[in-house]
């Protein structure tokens, strides 16, 4: 099993608050669990919220001491696949309140103010944490230093999920398989979504438009879906850890049906499954794109890790370096400038494909923002970006 870096801060998370983890699908959540309560669930309730009798004993907190009982059966109690428990943020606040000795540990494939009744009824007794597919330095910290530079391309269509990686041989077979079964099981049941047809060409049609700048109006249209649809999807898919979306350097909040915004999925495995595509990364006509994907998400399970509470917007570099995709065959020239505001300091990092030292860099960005900090990335120089020694 690969180790999370996750492991030490849910540990830490002092008694009588309850410790709840979301993420995507596939990312190990259960796994971690297991892991922090021993193989064999030693010392540990293992309860989850898609089996009905783990569900009707959940339900069945009727007194304090039903609560003290529960409490009492376990050094830690974990609810797994809590999204699917009714009210339970009526019930974590109320194993919260009565705790003194237990950890409470809770799993969950969506944010959980999906989930019914959840936000509101435990304010203040949940520590959040999210758990994303692998990153490059838990993969660097397992499988040693030069693991990075020698299967970049192959984690850039195949993504970092742990199963992925674990039984590489069967990553296509695997990623299929889980688009199909798994992918949209959380936001079809939490949405309540009930044309499938809808979102699976929504999804599509997102995964083909990766890094490029779109409205919820243009989705709408090319997807022949309504705007209202769409705009309530999006925000589904995103809290439930399909999708992630940026918005423009603007300095002004965007408007939630015309204001452009940039989608990219969770794992770029997912988003090549999802279109079916696992071309090697050196034949790619959408190559530039991964790497953006694959850097934004990079950078957020760094910034979530160390708590840093950083926003990622982005300000598209235009006109940039066209005559590279006639010199490699790929979308070479493409350059986007992802900005990380961090209190009142920002820093820009613009992504390529070509080795930095070869091309003339963000000339109007630079024009625009002189006083930003800009950083080149490209997979050439990427490991201090992802903090790998």
């Amino acid at each position: 099993m690969i180790r999370r870096d996750l492991s030490a801060q849910v540990l830490s998370v002092a008694l009588p608050k309850a410790v709840v983890i979301s993420g995507p699908r596939g990312a190990g959540k259960t796994t971690l669990l297991q892991s922090l309560i021993g193989s064999e669930f030693g010392g540990g309730r293992f309860l989850r919220g898609d089996d009905p009798a783990d569900v009707r004993v959940l339900s069945s907190l009727h007194s304090r001491e039903d609560v003290e009982a529960l409490l009492a059966s376990a050094d830690t109690i974990v609810i797994d696949e809590a999204q699917r428990v009714p009210s339970i943020g009526l019930i974590t606040k109320i194993l919260a309140d009565a705790n003194e000795k237990t950890k409470l540990l809770l799993a969950a494939s969506a944010s959980l103010e999906l989930a019914r009744g959840v936000l509101e009824s435990a304010v203040g007794r949940v520590v959040h944490r999210r758990l994303w597919p692998l990153s490059v330095s838990e993969l660097e910290r397992q499988y040693g230093r030069n693991f990075v530079e020698e299967h970049l391309e192959r984690l850039l269509v195949f993504g970092t999920l742990p199963e992925v990686v674990v039984r590489s041989g069967e990553a296509a077979e695997r990623l299929t398989s889980f688009v199909a079964d798994r992918l949209l099981s959380a936001a079809l049941e939490l949405g309540r979504i009930r044309n499938l047809e809808g979102v699976r060409r929504l999804v599509t049609l997102l995964a083909q438009k990766i890094g490029r700048e779109t409205t919820v109006g243009a989705l709408a249209r090319e997807a022949h879906l309504s705007q209202d649809s769409v705009a309530r999807w999006l925000y589904i898919l995103e809290r439930c850890f399909v999708i992630r979306s940026v918005s423009p350097f603007t300095g002004h909040p965007p408007d939630a049906f015309l204001a452009e915004r940039k989608f990219y999925f969770c794992d770029v495995g997912v988003r090549n499954a999802v279109i079916s595509d696992f071309r090697p990364f050196s034949a790619r006509n959408d190559a530039a794109a991964l790497w953006e994907n694959f850097f934004l998400m990079e950078r957020l399970k760094k910034h979530d890790l160390e708590r840093n509470f950083r926003v990622q917007q982005y300000q598209r570099e235009r006109g940039v370096g066209r005559d590279a995709r006639t010199e490699t065959g790929l979308d070479a020239g493409r350059a986007a400038v992802f900005i990380e505001r961090h209190n009142s300091r920002l820093e820009a990092y613009e992504c390529r494909l070509i080795d930095p030292a070869t091309k003339h860099v963000g000339p109007s960005f630079l024009g625009s923002f002189p006083d930003i900090p800009l950083h080149v990335v490209s997979p050439q120089n990427c490991r201090p970006y992802f903090q790998l020694r």
